[in-house]
């Protein structure tokens, strides 16, 4: 036997209140997912519709890109402060940081206060996509250069493993050292993928 329910007044407002954010919710996603500009009515004048509310994907694009440039050039001012060169050329884009800004002397090892340099610089590359990243590091000869090969092997893979481990989103880290006369510097490279 089915009863009949006799809610109080409150019990009976509640489900008024949520059959009206049901509507409105619904209203919302029909709109969101039709898009507002579709909506247009003939008889009103085109600039009654300013494409500030119409929130179809070009709008949305354009907004997160204006979002996405100014948190570039934040980054960019960032990075700039602890002395490191950006460089972009259409979409290619090179990044060098000065190696005893992140390493010890003659040492691979990462020092401790240079963490927050590459965390900005995490920052910095996680607003592009990009395919690949190729890591260089470049150390001057000290006399051995099969250490030296190594040395500037062994930092470049200290700071891909780092940006790995941070989920800098490339698919591939290429690393690579080099052994030249007065060039002690990580150089990051990427190509952006609109």
């Amino acid at each position: 036997m089915i009863k009949n329910y006799h809610g109080n007044a409150i019990d009976k407002l509640f489900l008024v209140k949520n059959i009206a954010s049901a509507c409105i919710l619904a209203i919302i996603f029909a709109v969101f997912f039709t898009g507002c500009s579709s909506r247009q009515s003939s008889t009103a004048p085109a600039s009654a519709f300013n494409t500030r509310y119409d929130y179809g994907s070009k709008y949305i694009q354009s907004v997160n890109k204006q979002y996405n440039d100014t948190l570039v050039t934040a980054a960019e001012q960032k990075l700039k402060r602890h002395c490191i060169e950006i460089f972009s050329v259409g979409q290619d884009y090179k990044i060098r940081i000065p190696v005893n800004e992140i390493f010890y002397a003659n040492s691979p090892r990462i020092r401790w206060e240079s963490y927050a340099l590459l965390n900005d610089a995490v920052t910095y590359l996680k607003y592009f996509n990009k395919i690949d990243l190729k890591i260089a590091a470049y150390t001057s000869p000290t006399g051995n250069l099969e250490r030296d090969k190594a040395l500037a092997v062994a930092r470049a893979r200290n700071v891909s493993d780092y940006f790995w481990g941070q989920a800098v989103d490339a698919r591939v880290i290429y690393v690579k050292g080099y052994v030249f006369p007065n060039t002690n510097r990580i150089e990051m490279s990427f190509r952006s993928a609109m």
